[in-house]
């Protein structure tokens, strides 16, 4: 099961393969996920660990600031907008890392979560 700490989050868009990734900043703690990327997106939700498959569920809701963009290459609404994003981590080989896909507005984004630190306090 992945630890209460700070996390930097790797993603990627799986149509542009050749492109590099960005990172997002993350804390998970009790279960609770609050992040944000260095173009103003924020998001806020939960991990849930399956017992029965060994999987992690982070399910958040993504608040894209006016004028940002995706890694998709989307435009959300001028006024910004909420995208609802859930990613399934497969069986994580130690308690601080895990990789998956994730669908963004129709597109696959790979993604990969590498622990940093505990969580301050």
């Amino acid at each position: 099961m992945l630890r209460d700490g700070l996390y930097e989050l790797f993603y990627r868009a799986e149509a542009d393969p050749s492109g590099g990734f960005d990172s997002l900043l993350l804390a998970l703690r009790n279960g609770n996920v609050l992040g944000s990327d260095r173009w103003g997106g924020v998001f806020t939700g939960r991990c849930e660990f399956d017992t029965l498959t060994r999987q992690h569920r982070i399910n958040v809701r993504l608040i894209v600031p006016p004028g940002g963009m995706l890694v998709t290459d989307d435009c959300p609404r001028e006024s910004g907008d909420e995208i609802d994003v859930a990613v399934t981590l497969g069986p994580a080989r130690e308690l601080s890392s895990g990789c998956g896909l994730v669908d963004v507005g129709g597109q696959q984004v790979r993604v990969e979560l590498q622990f940093k630190g505990p969580v301050p306090g």
